[in-house]
């Protein structure tokens, strides 16, 4: 049985197994055996246990791994609401690993610093073109500022001034010093020939309407409704578009 040995004013009992505690409808709740640590958890999760909640974790305690499992799952509910296109979540899930990889899973959010981001960026450049690095930075900052708005840090982190996507100038040279990727006519009329259906017609959609694997593959009848035109929204960001269609 607990004893009735409180401090004045002090919310908690000394319990006869050395620690801290409160009583609320007939449970116990224990808080530790050091008083002023004691104090602190209670002043932090009282009103969680008082009311049936789960205690909700401090801040300053969360890992690597909390956050992207926290991201993620909030990813997939746009995923299936229709929101997020299936793609950009595997975009996402891959960036989140690398991340994982290179900072440690178990890493504490508020222990990340700039030299961590910097080395990052410094693997990932060894690793991808200016145009993907750029992408791999965007969803890193986007992960990060998801763990600041759902409460999982205090503070937004800093990531120093050299993360930070290439700049234009970086991947225009970049594509510059790549060889061409074109097909001249030849080659789309003898890649159509040997295509046959559907792979000829998503072949010429791409070529007269710019379309790319996702629009030939949620491509709607109702999109083909006026003859000779192609009416269909981008998958990704619902951008209005409407082709002419050539005979072919």
């Amino acid at each position: 049985m607990p004893t009735t040995k409180r401090p004045h004013k002090f919310p908690l009992w000394l319990h006869s197994s050395g620690q801290w505690c409160k009583k609320h409808r007939g449970q116990f709740y224990y808080f530790g055996s050091e008083k002023d640590t004691a104090l602190k958890r209670y002043a932090a999760e009282w009103d969680d246990l008082k009311a049936g909640r789960k205690v909700r974790t401090t801040p300053g305690s969360y890992t690597l791994a909390d956050a992207v499992n926290h991201f993620l799952t909030a990813k997939l509910s746009q995923v299936e609401s229709g929101e997020l296109a299936t793609r950009s979540f595997g975009d996402y899930k891959r960036t989140c690993g690398i991340v994982v990889d290179e900072l440690g899973r178990s890493r504490t959010l508020a222990d990340i610093r700039p030299d961590d981001f910097a080395k990052l960026r410094r693997k990932l450049a060894t690793k991808y073109n200016a145009v993907t690095l750029g992408g791999h930075v965007q969803r890193v900052r986007t992960l990060f500022k998801h763990a600041y708005e759902a409460e999982l840090i205090d503070a937004p982190l800093r990531y120093g001034n050299a993360f930070a996507k290439p700049s234009r100038r970086t991947i225009r040279i970049d594509r510059a010093d790549k060889a061409p990727r074109l097909f001249e006519s030849a080659d789309i009329l003898r890649l159509v020939e040997a295509a046959g259906t559907p792979l000829d017609a998503m072949i010429l959609l791409g070529i007269n309407c710019g379309f790319g694997q996702g629009d030939c593959s949620e491509l709607p009848r109702s999109a083909l409704k006026r003859a000779g035109w192609l009416d269909f929204r981008r998958p990704k960001t619902g951008t209005p578009r409407r082709c002419p269609l050539w005979p072919e």
